[in-house]
């Protein structure tokens, strides 16, 4: 019998970091596919939590994976180097 295994998200800055990937995640998803997010609009969502100002999710997609690199020294997707 196989265990599951999980991440345990439990520290403010840990919360945050799932947040902002979490919104990077479905910008990429809704840009992609076209389709929307069933949990509000990703892009207001955004604007208010990050204060990125753009008109589309494409560009709010551009400034949250700038922002994702400024904040944390690595591009979205890529593992951290040790």
């Amino acid at each position: 019998m196989s265990q599951n295994t999980g991440v345990v998200i439990d520290t403010p800055e840990a919360m945050e970091h799932f947040r902002m990937a979490n919104a990077i995640m479905r910008l990429r998803f809704e840009t992609k596919t076209g389709m929307s997010s069933s949990r509000g609009s990703t892009l207001q969502f955004v604007r208010r939590e990050y204060g990125i100002i753009a008109g589309t999710k494409k560009k709010a997609l551009a400034l949250m994976e700038q922002k994702y690199l400024d904040t944390y020294g690595w591009e979205y997707g890529k593992k951290e180097e040790a």
